[in-house]
C-alpha cells in the first residue's frame, strides 16, 4: 500500500473513531428516539380513541338507526394509514363508549374486540390478496374488495348483535335491524374508510379547490342541494325522484372526475344524510324512521358501487384508447 493510500486510510480511521466517540458520548440519543416514538404512539392512539368514542356515540349507539357508522369508517381507515399501532385506541374507545351506555362488561369487551378484529381482518385480507391501500384502479379488484367486505361486515354484525343481546335479553332483534346494522357497517367501510384513505393520498385542499372548475363546483353543489332537499320532505314520490336525481348526479361526477371525485361525492352526500338523521330532519322525524334510514342506506350503497364501477370502467376504457 502506497504512502498516499496509508494517509487516506489513516484519515478515514480517525473520522470513524471520531464519530464513534461522539455517539458514545451522547447515549441519550437512543433514549430520546424511543421517547419520541412513544409520544407519537400515545398521540395517535388518543386521536383514535376520540374518533372511535365519538363515532360510536354519534351513530352506532344512537337510539335510532344511522345510515353509516362513523366509528367503523375511521377505525378501518386509520389502520391502513397508521398500522396496527392504533388498535389500543380502537379497543379502549369502543369499550368506554359501550360501558358508559350501561352495557354489561361482557358486551363492552365483546363489541370492542369485534370492532378491533374487523379492522385487523380487513387490512390483513387487503394486504394479502389485493393491495396495501383502499384505493383501487381496476374494477375486478374493487369487486373482490366489496365481496369480502360484505361477508366480513355480515359476520361482525352477527357478533355485535349477539353481544348486544346479552345486555338486552328481553329485546327481540328483528331481521330489519340486522339489515340496518349490516348496511351501516358496510357503507362505513365502502364510503368513509375509502374516502379518508383517498384524501390522505391525493387530496391537497388549496390546490384542489383552485383547480376545480365551475362545472365541478356546480355538480357538487347540485348534489348537496338535492341531498338536503331529500331530507326535508315526507312525500314518497318526491323522495323517490330526489333519490334518483342524487344517483344520476353522482354517476355524472364519477364519469367526469374518476375515483377521487366519486369518493368526495358519496362521502359528502352520506355525511349530510347521516347528520340529518342525527338532527331528526323531516324525512326522519316520523314513526317510519327505520324504513327511511333503510332506503337511504340502499341509496348510498347503490351510489358508491355504481359510481366507483362507472369511474373505474370509464378510466379503463380511456387507457385502452
Amino acid at each position: 500500500m502506497t504512502r498516499s493510500n496509508l494517509n487516506k486510510w489513516h484519515k478515514m480511521t480517525l473520522l470513524v473513531n471520531q464519530h464513534s466517540q461522539q455517539l458514545q458520548s451522547t447515549p441519550s440519543l437512543e433514549s430520546q428516539f424511543k421517547k419520541l416514538v412513544l409520544q407519537r404512539l400515545l398521540i395517535i392512539n388518543c386521536f383514535t380513541f376520540l374518533l372511535q368514542y365519538s363515532g360510536l356515540k354519534l351513530s352506532t349507539l344512537l337510539p335510532f338507526p344511522a345510515p353509516l357508522w362513523y366509528a367503523t369508517g375511521s377505525a378501518c381507515a386509520l389502520i391502513f394509514l397508521r398500522g396496527y399501532s392504533i388498535l389500543p385506541g380502537i379497543w379502549v374507545g369502543s369499550f368506554l363508549a359501550y360501558t358508559l351506555e350501561s352495557a354489561i362488561f361482557v358486551t363492552a369487551v365483546g363489541c370492542a374486540t369485534v370492532f378491533s378484529l374487523q379492522a385487523v381482518l380487513l387490512r390483513a385480507f387487503q394486504y394479502r390478496f389485493l393491495a396495501p391501500t383502499l384505493i383501487f384502479y381496476r374494477l375486478a379488484m374493487y369487486c373482490k374488495f366489496v365481496l369480502f367486505t360484505t361477508m366480513l361486515t355480515g359476520l361482525t354484525t352477527i357478533l355485535l348483535i349477539f353481544f348486544y343481546s346479552l345486555s338486552m335479553p328481553n329485546q327481540e332483534i328483528s331481521y330489519q335491524q340486522f339489515l340496518q346494522w349490516w348496511l351501516a357497517n358496510l357503507n362505513a367501510i365502502l364510503i368513509f374508510s375509502c374516502a379518508l384513505v383517498t384524501w390522505d393520498s391525493h387530496f391537497q385542499l388549496p390546490l384542489s379547490i383552485k383547480k376545480l372548475s365551475i362545472k365541478g363546483l356546480s355538480l357538487y353543489s347540485l348534489l348537496l342541494v338535492i341531498s338536503f332537499l331529500l331530507t326535508q320532505n315526507h312525500a314518497p314520490l318526491v323522495t323517490i325522484l330526489l333519490a334518483i336525481a342524487n344517483l344520476i348526479v353522482t354517476i355524472i361526477i364519477s364519469v367526469c372526475y374518476g375515483w377521487v371525485g366519486t369518493m368526495a361525492a358519496v362521502f359528502f352526500s352520506g355525511f349530510l344524510l347521516s347528520f340529518a338523521v342525527f338532527l331528526r330532519a323531516p324525512l326522519f322525524d316520523t314513526n317510519h324512521i327505520s324504513m327511511a334510514v333503510f332506503l337511504i342506506q340502499l341509496l348510498l350503497l347503490s351510489e358508491i358501487i355504481i359510481g366507483v364501477s362507472m369511474a373505474l370502467k370509464w378510466s379503463t376504457t380511456i387507457d385502452e384508447k
